[in-house]
This record gives structure tokens, C-alpha cells and sequence, in this order.
């Protein structure tokens, strides 16, 4: 099983428990058909007028950051929904960041952000890590029971309120109710480390994925070897209370591993993502090389024993292989990405274009097995999955990204307004296009991150440019700006 050309970008857990529907497209191409079906039936208006028709409904739209400088500048990366409601956000900023009478300012190479907000939008609380280095993108994760860490890396020394890390390399913090850090782990002590991604198991534990350059790494106060120097990939599992259980790292012939993304399912085993240049090795698990710079997936015990490893994909150029993902109980595995060309995904020949990079959503069984997948994209433009997420109890997938050029997808087509916008697809079970949605004006706008959690879904991402997003006028021609979209969904007779 091999996918040429192909960048595995996201990961997620999704249970396959009941039903549940979503949304139109708003910002379509008025040329599609305003009545086309996808296979189970369910109607898909390309007219962004349609709201009867989508089982979305806008609840909130909103930008964070309000500096009024030409460097003032902000960006989300990541997004949770907590167990009351509240809508955690986690990106960077330059310059000074406000958002509702909630103010921070950066250090020179720009900062991290965590903020809450009330499920009306408002903000709750502002937290902002101190350092003078450079900041790495960040990720965020909240567990059912309460527990919020955040994730990323740092190119120098950084404290989270009374922990200091006196390194660079990764980090893995936990946020108490009011944003305060109840305590940091680092992973550093190598040439180079990097924390990709967080998620929390059913009894609110951390799970980060990464990966680290060198023979060792100092993980909190633990050193964990390396059988050889190179590039390594990188998985553990954290209490909530801040002590590591145990660690796992992947073993990379020729340039070595690396781990990108992470999720756990509702028994407890945690899968993981990420690529190798040849064959990679997990304790006794062992892949073959499947082409140059390969995907995988593995499969790991609750207690950290690696269950199966799974050549996923193949490609042959380069991407920057960050992989945010959404976790949710369950017990089949969805993940997305790029690809460069004609491919093959297990079973299923993907039909790519060559000169422009389209995006694919693929879904697995739990012993990763190959079940469904599907590709779209346009001839000229590029097309990637940032973030994938399931729908309550699991029935349905959602997906954001990025697209270029008009995007066919089905019967349906998204037009781009700008440089690059940002799409939202819903999937069912089985893989088929139920709703899609737009999102972008005349620059450079994006999605990033999304969550779902009973009927409130989040999405956050870039405006670049002035946008109508929820029938509101959002972001500023001149300005970077981190946005936020929350919607409910609608109630169904199984609700």
C-alpha cells in the first residue's frame, strides 16, 4: 500500500456511533447546481443564501487582536471546546494583542497565545507564555473531564507563569480554570526537539507526538536514548498531575522519523501519524521503506506498547508535515492530506493533478485497514487539509483547509475570492460530501483548526483580508488577524 507524492497533514479518532448532518456551502460558484444529491440523498444548495438546507447554524463570528500598528499582527492555530462550553483558542501574535479589554504584548520574534472564550464569544481569560526566542506554531487540546494543555516548541528559554524551561526545544503545559500554568515539561537536551501535537485519553492524560535530533532527550527530568544519532520520532503519555508515563520513539533508517500527529480512542489505544525518508521502527514494529518519505500510522497500547505500524502513503517532494488534528472517542481513524499527481491509497487510485497539489480525506478501520477516500482539488491551484474532527458520537467527519483556485467538489464548486481562501467540508461515515462551506476575501485567508463537541462546532484560522463571515463583516485589509467561528448544530430526532 503506497500514495505517490502525497503529505500526510491531519489524524483523527471517529466513532461510529449515530447520525447527525451538516451544512451548505456559503461562498459557492453560483454556476453549480443549486439541487445536486450526494449518495445517501441529502441536498447540497450551492447558494450561500440557503439556510434551511444547513444543519450549521452561524452562532458566533469573531476576530482576536485589535492593535492598531502596521506589526500588530495575530494568527490561530489551534482550537478546543471545553466541557462547559467554553471555546479555547491557542495561536501567535506580534506586536500588541487585545481582545476585549484583555491585552498582551510580544517579545521580537512574536508570542504564543491561549485564550478563553464564553460560548457567547466573549472573552473569559488571556494567557501568554514569556519568552525572547521565537515561538513555534502551537497546539491546544481539552479533555471531557476538564484538563487543558498546550503544546508546541520554542527556539529558546521559555516560562509558563512560576515553570521556567531554560531550553529550547518542545514544551507540554497544563492550564488551570482561570489560565493559570499549573506546571511544564520540556523536551529538550538534543541538536533540535519539537512537540508537533497534543490530545488527552479517556482518563484526561497527555499525549504529544513529536520528535528530536541526536542520540538523547531530556523529557521533564527523564532522559530517553536513542539506539543511534538521527532524526527521531517522538510519542508519550503525561498524568494530568504532570508526571510522564512513559515514552516511545521511532527509530528512522537513512533521515530518520518523525511524529506529527495524535489521538486516542474510547478503549484507549492511541494512534499516531507521521513520515519516515526510509524504514521505520517502533520497539519491535517495523516498516519497510515504501518510497521516499513515506507516511505511517501506528497503533499504540494504552500502556505504550506499539500494537501494529502501517506504511500509509509515498511522496516525493517536500511539505512542512505539520499535522493538527482533533480528538474525539472512538474507534476508526480518519486522516487527510496533499498529493502530487495519480495515487494510490490501500485500495482506492486517487486521480491528482501534477502540476498543483490536491487534498485527500481518507478513513481506516481500527486494525488499519484501508475504508473509504476521496480527493479534490483544482489544476492550478493548491488544495490542503489543516484539520479534521468528528461529529457528535462519530457519524460524520468534518475537514478544513486551504484552497486556491475554484474547487470542484461533486457537483458542487467553491470559489475562491482572494489569493487563497478557506473551506469546511462535512463528511458521513462513509466518506460522501454532505455540506461544504467557503471562506475568505480578496487575500490571504485560511482555516487551521477544528473541533466539535455534542452540536457546538469551532473553527479557527487567518483573515488577511475583509471577509462576510456569519452575515457578519470581519478582518482589515491591512492587517493580520486570528479568527473564530462557532456554529450549533442543528437539533435531529436522535438529539
Amino acid at each position: 500500500m503506497h500514495l505517490r507524492n502525497l503529505q500526510l497533514c491531519a489524524l483523527f479518532l471517529a466513532a461510529l456511533y449515530g447520525c447527525d448532518r451538516r451544512q451548505a456551502s456559503q461562498g459557492a460558484d453560483s454556476s453549480a447546481p443549486s439541487d445536486s444529491r450526494t449518495s445517501d440523498g441529502q441536498v447540497l444548495d450551492a447558494r450561500a443564501s440557503c439556510t434551511s438546507c444547513s444543519l450549521l447554524v452561524d452562532h458566533f463570528a469573531r476576530t482576536l487582536g485589535a492593535g492598531r500598528d502596521p506589526d500588530d499582527s495575530s494568527f490561530a492555530s489551534a482550537v478546543a471546546i471545553g466541557a462547559n462550553q467554553q471555546i479555547f483558542v491557542a495561536g501567535g501574535f506580534r506586536g500588541r494583542l487585545e481582545i476585549d479589554g484583555l491585552t498582551a504584548s510580544s517579545a521580537n520574534g512574536g508570542s504564543a497565545f491561549i485564550v478563553a472564550l464564553s460560548s457567547q464569544g466573549k472573552a473569559q481569560w488571556l494567557s501568554v507564555p514569556t519568552s525572547s526566542a521565537r515561538m513555534r506554531r502551537v497546539a491546544l487540546t481539552a479533555s471531557a473531564s476538564g484538563e487543558l494543555y498546550v503544546a508546541g516548541g520554542s527556539d529558546g528559554a521559555i516560562r509558563f507563569g512560576q515553570h521556567a524551561l531554560d531550553q529550547g526545544g518542545g514544551f507540554l503545559a497544563r492550564l488551570d480554570e482561570q489560565g493559570g500554568f499549573r506546571w511544564a515539561l520540556g523536551l529538550g537536551g538534543a541538536d533540535e526537539a519539537r512537540i508537533e501535537a497534543v490530545a488527552t485519553d479517556v482518563s484526561g492524560a497527555a499525549l504529544v507526538a513529536g520528535w528530536f535530533v541526536g542520540t538523547s532527550v531530556v523529557f521533564g527530568k527523564s532522559v530517553v536514548e536513542a539506539p543511534r544519532a538521527g532524526t527521531h520520532a517522538f510519542v508519550a503519555k503525561v498524568r494530568p498531575d504532570g508526571l510522564p508515563l512513559w515514552t516511545l520513539v521511532g527509530v528512522g533508517d537513512y533521515l530518520g522519523a518523525r511524529a506529527f500527529s495524535v489521538a486516542s480512542a474510547g478503549d484507549g489505544a492511541i494512534y499516531v501519524t507521521g513520515n519516515a525518508w526510509a524504514g521505520v521502527s517502533f520497539g519491535a514494529r517495523r516498516v519497510s521503506a515504501v518510497g521516499e518519505n513515506h507516511a505511517f500510522l501506528l497503533k499504540i497500547s494504552r500502556d505504550g506498547d506499539p500494537l501494529w505500524l502501517r506504511p500509509i502513503a509515498r511522496r516525493i517532494g517536500s511539505g512542512d508535515g505539520h499535522c493538527p488534528l482533533a480528538a474525539q472517542l472512538g474507534s476508526s481513524v480518519v486522516l487527510g492530506g496533499y498529493f502530487n499527481g495519480p495515487a494510490k491509497l490501500g485500495t482506492t487510485s486517487l486521480s491528482g493533478h501534477i502540476e498543483s497539489e490536491d487534498a485527500f480525506l481518507a478513513g481506516f478501520g481500527s486494525d488499519g485497514a484501508e475504508r473509504w477516500a476521496l480527493a479534490f482539488g483544482s489544476a492550478l491551484g493548491r488544495e490542503t487539509v489543516s484539520s479534521v474532527a468528528v461529529a457528535e458520537q462519530g457519524a460524520l467527519t468534518y475537514a478544513v483547509g486551504t484552497f486556491e483556485q475554484p474547487l470542484p467538489l461533486g457537483q458542487l464548486q467553491l470559489r475562491s475570492n482572494g489569493a487563497s481562501d478557506g473551506w469546511l467540508v462535512l463528511l458521513n461515515s462513509s466518506g460522501a460530501l454532505i455540506e461544504a462551506r467557503a471562506l475568505g476575501g480578496q487575500g490571504h485567508d485560511g482555516l487551521a483548526a477544528i473541533d466539535a463537541r455534542a452540536r457546538q462546532v469551532a473553527v479557527v484560522g487567518t483573515l488577511n483580508s475583509v471577509a462576510t463571515i456569519g452575515g457578519q463583516t470581519l478582518g482589515e485589509a491591512q492587517f493580520s488577524r486570528a479568527l473564530v467561528w462557532v456554529f450549533e448544530r442543528k437539533k435531529q430526532q436522535d438529539d
